[in-house]
């Protein structure tokens, strides 16, 4: 999966923001489409470089958050 917030639009991804420029970053395609628990192809901590500012940023995967690529809210967004 491309590391972007501007990938295929409408798929489920896990991902974070940016430490600098803020943007959100599609790392992984959920398979689970945004139901049951998200499973991530590494475990741990990992280095990567922001697609959009070239910023050097590290991730836990247990903080990785599970949102769609097409910018809608996922249930937890909606009902919060």
């Amino acid at each position: 999966m491309r590391t972007s917030d501007d990938g295929e639009r409408g798929l489920w991804a896990l991902g974070c923001a940016c430490a600098k420029c803020r943007r959100r970053i599609a790392l992984f395609r959920d398979k689970g489409e945004g139901r049951g628990p998200a499973e991530t192809p590494i475990r741990g901590e990992f280095g990567f470089a922001c697609p959009h500012c070239g910023a050097d940023n590290s991730v836990n995967v247990r903080e990785l958050a599970r949102f769609r690529t097409d910018g809608a809210p996922t249930a937890d967004e909606r009902a919060a």
